[in-house]
């Protein structure tokens, strides 16, 4: 019986790769990674209700109203942008959350 090199370099391989993403999900299954990450949510939530608001406050002065397509892209991208927001430090709410849960846990 004959056993192919590449088979078995690449068995091999696709094992650490497999052993790496189960560390990976291993690190982030880290009780202070789930505060982190539910904080950094909580926060892009309330920026994003934040700028909800301010768009609704700013005078519109179109000619043609925005389509409902319009309306949602903007609603998913205006998320989208305070979920970035949030995970490259946001306004320093998510660390503050996270230290409070640290503190009462």
């Amino acid at each position: 019986m004959r056993i192919d090199a590449g088979l078995l370099i690449g068995a091999r391989a696709r094992t650490q790769l497999e052993q790496a993403r189960w560390a990976e999900h291993q690190r982030t299954l880290s009780p202070n990674a789930d505060k982190a990450e539910v904080a950094r949510e909580f926060e892009a939530l309330m920026l994003e209700q934040m700028l909800r608001t301010m768009r609704e406050a700013t005078p519109k002065a179109e000619l043609f109203g925005k389509s409902r397509g319009e309306k949602l892209f903007q609603e998913m991208l205006d998320g989208e942008y305070m979920r970035l927001f949030s995970r490259r430090g946001g306004i320093g709410l998510s660390d503050l959350l996270v230290q409070h849960m640290n503190k009462y846990q």
